[in-house]
């Protein structure tokens, strides 16, 4: 009886409080409405950033027993490759191509293990037309394995219609967006039907659920074969049996095994054995050489994660700050409700229902904004969140337990400060309201100050190190250079004779070009020095390709001469020989270099010697994230193999021209689909992740800004008027604009000068630590910073200042005659 009792009681009280909150949002309507937006703004924020740091975090779990599979990977030289390579390369039976799975199999803790290549991946690098119910389209990426139960048991994907082919019975299983892509609405007859991959003919076996986008590789199809086709490789995995603790034991087991079918492994010096790399690490941050597909960075996702959250706190201390302010005014408010017979807990639970009502209504508008924003939020940052996932219950309700929780702290201070207040000095006129009393506003304005500059500093050397790695010289020429793959000697001559009939190509060549990720490093050494090296990356081109790209080099004379081909160093290889002979590079010229020294060739002869013919200026054949490491590059007249094509184009009549090149490769590679890419757009993939954080801060750098001075005008407009009077009698004195301008924004200049003085070393380390991914980068300067905080802090002085001056030309008696 006593609890419904008090909660009758509550229930008028809290309409009371309702009605109370309405009227002073109607009463401070600036104030109160730059409070509400600030606060959904960055609730808005604050969803995103959990969301998007939730999906990547989560990477790979929407299999069970995530945590119980793993992905064997090799060591090799100094460098870790994500696949392993089958013996024969291109050419290797299916016995030998399982010879590793059935060796892993007989490991005691393996459970099951299979392996898998990606049509779109670094080892196969292909794509194919797919032609099903008498469409044909482009394939996307094709998942090949012959191993396809095994890998069923360790992914488990949720079979729609069908079932994973059965022992060696060649088939494809199809996604549920690749069926409805081909076939229109999913049915039984699907399965059953006939796709052709690269004209080949497979039957449809089943389809599965699209696999999660934050996995770590994607396919439209599963195409089981008798021997994986087209790689020179597979990715392995392995789903270890339960209660496997000691790794580093299992993956000792797993290397012996490896070398029962390959012996010379086992002495080979190069050879560092295998390990298994936990499925969840993957996609956040493996970076190991020929990755299915580019993972996510770690220091990106927590990048963005910590200006979310600093966006967030930004918001929070303007809406603490104004409600702060709103509330601190209410002295006479609360003094007749305690004439009433209000008690302490009452004006306590009054202040915090207000400001739970506010967050509430400012939750659903974020919502809202959520809601709209969401498929822009994708676009800009690649990933698939959906609706679905933002509002489920769980997630929901702990969003309202934070928003509840920011809403009891905003109201603690006023409600605390004012309920202990003595009913009399709440009445009178007493009561201190001066600039002593804002000790918590000048704190939380300061430390917003505070991380708007450091947002905005971040921001400005975020952008200019991208302008710096995308805008600079790079070493070679990359305007109106076309891409494109073809495959084969034949067909590259071909194309070249057709494209060349064209007057906007202007030339056309293959091999070598740049924009690509680190791939696996050459062993060599110099004729007269002993140690040997692994660092030397390894480059084939034609001499066109060269030209196009504008290499430099004596030794190309030798081509025009007539020579077949000339074997060239970068200046970074000459570079090192210098600094271990104290000799000139030019010494060089016309000595051997030794490739993989470790080989011993049939006739004794130690690697594959390369008599050197000159040098070629050093170019950022990787991203400038990487420094100048040793090339290793062979020019040849008439290339003896094509992977791919340059084509130098004229920029005009450029639709034109792109459509005859496509005519041209369709008469010459009628089963491989056309895509092409120009180099600067190539170039700039590269840095996917990097444009991506720059456009997250510099999108939330401007908000918060916009943010933080609105809420400052809003703080700056509560304060004068809470000083009117004030300025009122020092006016009736004598006191000029000026001096009144000068007067009210003094505290706001040294709160802001303080901030600033503290933000500068946080900011420059933190902008040091990100310039510290590039090997080439600008360099950060302290007097930059300070211009941007001195920047800031006189726009914030100009808010201040705007609204002191409409305080200064209001009329005097008003204040004056109150009360």
């Amino acid at each position: 009886m006593q609890k419904l009792k008090r909660t009758q009681d509550f229930v008028p009280k809290f309409g009371n409080y309702f009605k109370v909150a309405l009227r002073n949002f109607g009463r401070h309507k600036l104030v109160a409405g730059i409070n509400l937006i600030g606060l959904t703004v960055g609730l808005a924020v604050m969803i995103f950033s959990a969301q998007y740091l939730q999906h990547q975090l989560t990477a790979d779990r929407y299999m069970p027993d995530s945590d119980s599979i793993y992905r064997i990977v090799r060591n090799y030289r100094s460098q870790t490759y994500s696949n392993l390579g089958f013996p024969n390369y291109y050419n290797t039976s299916r016995a030998n191509q399982l010879a590793h799975i059935n060796a892993f199999r007989d490991v005691p803790e393996v459970e099951v293990v299979g392996q898998l290549a990606i049509s779109n991946s670094n080892i196969m690098g292909r794509e194919f037309f797919v032609e099903a119910n008498d469409r044909r389209l482009r394939g996307g990426p094709i998942l090949y394995t012959n191993t396809a139960t095994s890998l069923q048991e360790i992914f488990q994907w949720k079979f729609i219609m069908g079932t994973m082919t059965q022992a060696n019975a060649e088939g494809v299983v199809l996604s549920d967006k690749t069926a409805k892509r081909y076939f229109g609405d999913l049915s039984d007859e699907i399965v059953g039907s006939t796709v052709y991959i690269d004209d080949k003919a497979f039957l449809v076996r089943g389809i599965v659920e699209h696999i999660p986008e934050n996995a770590h590789f994607d396919f439209n199809m599963i195409a089981v074969v008798d021997s994986i086709p087209y790689s020179w490789g597979a990715y392995t995995y392995a789903k270890l049996k339960p209660n496997t603790k000691n790794l580093s034991q299992v993956a000792e087991k797993i290397t012996r095994a490896s070398y029962i079918n390959d012996p010379e492994a086992e002495t080979d010096p190069l050879e560092k054995g295998l390990n298994l790399q936990p499925l969840r690490d993957i996609h956040l941050g493996s970076d190991h050489l020929y990755e299915i597909e580019a993972n996510v960075k770690p220091i990106y996702i927590y990048l963005f994660a910590a200006i979310g959250l600093i966006v967030l706190i930004i918001t929070i201390t303007n809406y603490v700050n104004l409600a702060v302010a709103i509330n601190a005014n209410r002295f006479k408010e609360v003094g007749v409700r305690k004439v009433i017979g209000a008690r302490k807990k009452d004006v306590f639970a009054q202040f915090i229902s207000e400001a739970v009502i506010s967050i509430f209504v400012a939750l659903l508008m974020a919502l809202l904004l959520v809601y709209t924003l969401l498929p822009y939020f994708n676009q800009l940052l690649s990933v698939g969140l959906e609706w679905a996932d933002i509002f489920k219950l769980d997630e929901f309700l702990l969003l309202s337990a934070f928003c509840f929780s920011i809403g009891v702290l905003s109201g603690l201070y006023p409600s605390a400060l004012l309920s202990s207040k003595p009913l009399l000095k709440l009445l009178s006129n007493s009561v201190n309201r001066g600039s002593g009393k804002m000790n918590l506003r000048k704190t939380l304005l300061g430390f917003q100050f505070f991380l708007l500059v450091l947002m905005a500093g971040f921001a400005f050397y975020v952008n200019a190190q991208l302008n710096y790695v995308t805008e600079t010289d790079l070493g070679f020429e990359k305007d109106g250079i076309l891409t494109l793959d073809i495959r084969g000697a034949e067909k590259f001559k071909l194309l070249k004779d057709q494209l060349l009939k064209n007057p906007n190509v202007l030339e056309v060549g293959s091999g070598g070009t740049p924009g690509n990720m680190p791939f696996n490093t050459i062993t060599y050494k110099f004729e007269d020095v002993d140690e040997v090296f692994d660092d030397a990356n390894q480059i084939f081109m034609d001499y066109s390709s060269a030209k196009m790209f504008g290499l430099k080099s004596e030794a190309f004379k030798q081509l025009e001469a007539g020579k077949d081909k000339v074997f060239l160093l970068n200046r970074a290889a000459g570079r090192k020989y210098e600094k271990l002979t104290q000799k000139p590079m030019l010494d060089l010229v016309g000595a051997n270099l030794i490739e993989e020294p470790e080989w011993i060739q049939d006739d004794g002869t130690a690697g594959d010697p390369e008599v050197i013919d000159g040098f070629v200026q050093d170019f950022h054949y990787f991203t400038k994230r990487e420094s100048f490491n040793p090339l290793l590059i062979q020019v040849y007249n008439d290339i003896p193999w094509v992977y791919e094509v340059n084509v130098k184009l004229q920029t005009e009549d450029l639709f034109e021209t792109m459509a005859f090149i496509e005519d041209a490769y369709y008469d010459v590679e009628k089963d491989k689909p056309f895509a092409a890419q120009f180099l600067d757009e190539r170039l700039d993939s590269l840095y996917t992740e990097e444009f991506k954080v720059a456009a997250i801060v510099k999108i939330l750098s401007i908000l918060s800004i916009v943010l933080a001075l609105a809420g400052l005008i809003g703080l700056t407009y509560y304060s004068a008027k809470l000083r009117q009077r004030e300025v009122a009698i020092r006016k009736v004195l004598g006191a000029n604009v000026l001096h009144v301008l000068r007067l009210m924004s003094k505290e706001f200049f040294w709160v802001g000068l303080l901030a600033m003085i503290a933000a500068l070393p946080i900011t420059l380390y933190v902008i040091n630590q990100w310039l510290g991914n590039f090997a080439f980068h600008i360099e950060s300067q302290l007097w930059v910073l300070v211009a941007i905080g001195i920047a800031g802090l006189v726009i914030m002085l100009l808010g201040v200042i705007s609204q002191s001056y409409r305080t200064t030309k209001m009329n005097l008696v008003e204040p004056l005659k109150q009360e």
